[in-house]
């Protein structure tokens, strides 16, 4: 069985997708609120790690305080938490020459969540909650920072795997089927069990997989408040498998743009590279080549999307808007296009959607405050 030490042996491919993301958005994140903020932003790390994987890739917190000793020196701030001993200890060690900009803490995150967010006092907030499984991702300690009411924006792993296997204790007779089912209680923050059954029931694995995800979503969503936002990606390994949901949760609309654009910079290739490791094994398998072309084109892709869009703008667009609003609907009423397209396939669909006689535009298509009127 893989245990929370294991995991920091090796930085598996998703692992190292989903650090791109975070670094990227973080980076994104300080760049546009440190040049009006009058004082520092905060980035915390709630389960740290190591810092550094056994293969010597580096890991999210040493990513971030590159980024706060360096570029963004005197702006930002890191706080990261991590409980377990070897692990801090390491942890210690790779962020020693950072000590400037980094504060750590030992133990878990829901012992020095009101410290970290009374320390923070109405700065602006990034926080980043990947938790190996649910345990310490308890609903009491999440609500506390999606909840807060300064600039807050939140990366969440939510592992759907663990809470299925959670889900399958309900009925049980096991004798530690008890503690398995305060965790899920814990998770949700809703402790009739009857309840959480209803909403999470589904005929086949997947269809469970998303009532678990729109579950969530909306406990998070109905904690933020009119304005919040909560988008959902699926980190999927290069053999396909679903390993995890990566979740943004903001208020702010420019900020759910970013975190959608950010995640598809990082992801718009994965089909073809998911098309090559699968004709990588089956050449180790077979040890013949490939007949057909199988890989999918970037440009074949870039398309696809743009077609996907068109439609979908036009069922959205009732006279005018503008196309930050555009961009940002088009995310808040479709949650399965997060991290799918980003600004260039929006502005090639808008494009052509002029081209076609369907929109009017009284600007260029790459600018957010550009006008679309819709003509038929």
């Amino acid at each position: 069985m893989k245990t929370e030490n294991s995991f920091f042996e090796e930085a598996k491919e998703w692992s190292c997708r989903k650090m791109a993301i975070v670094e990227k958005y973080l980076d994104g994140f300080t760049k546009i609120l440190g040049n009006r903020a009058s004082s520092s932003l905060v980035y915390i790390d709630g389960f740290a790690g190591r810092g550094i994987y056994g293969n010597d890739i580096k890991g999210s917190p040493v990513r971030a305080a590159e980024l706060a000793s360096g570029k963004y020196s005197n702006i930002l701030q890191c706080v990261f938490v991590e409980k377990d001993d070897d692990n801090f200890n390491d942890l210690q060690q790779y962020t020693t020459q950072y000590y400037s900009c980094v504060e750590i803490y030992k133990g878990e995150l829901s012992e020095y969540a009101d410290k970290i967010l009374s320390d923070a006092g109405d700065r602006a907030v990034l926080v980043f909650l990947d938790a190996f499984g649910v345990k310490g991702m308890g609903w009491k300690t999440v609500q506390k920072f999606i909840s807060r009411k300064f600039i807050t924006d939140c990366w969440l792993r939510l592992d759907h795997r663990t809470i299925l296997r959670l889900l399958g204790y309900i009925d049980s007779d096991s004798k530690d089927a008890r503690g398995k089912l305060d965790l899920l209680i814990e998770t949700f923050g809703i402790s009739d069990l009857n309840l959480l059954r209803q909403l999470t029931d589904a005929p086949s694995s997947l269809e469970r997989i998303q009532k678990v995800v729109k579950l969530y979503q909306s406990r998070l969503k109905s904690c933020m408040g009119q304005n919040g936002f909560v988008g959902s990606y699926p980190i999927i390994s290069l053999d396909g498998q679903k390993k995890y949901h990566l979740m943004f949760a903001c208020k702010n609309r420019k900020a759910a743009v970013l975190a959608n654009d950010i995640v598809n910079t990082v992801e718009d290739d994965l089909p073809v590279k998911q098309a090559e490791y699968q004709e990588h094994i089956r050449f180790q398998k077979t040890n013949q080549p490939s007949l057909l072309e199988l890989t999918p084109s970037l440009e074949e892709i870039f398309h696809y999307k743009v077609n996907g869009l068109k439609q979908k703008i036009l069922e959205l667009l009732q006279s005018q808007s503008d196309i930050l609003t555009i961009h940002y609907e088009l995310l808040n009423q479709n949650p399965d296009l997060f991290g799918t397209f980003r600004r260039k396939h929006l502005t090639k669909a808008l494009s052509e959607l002029q081209e076609e006689g369907c929109i009017e535009l009284d600007g260029a298509p790459s600018k957010e405050i550009t006008k679309v009127y819709r003509l038929k």
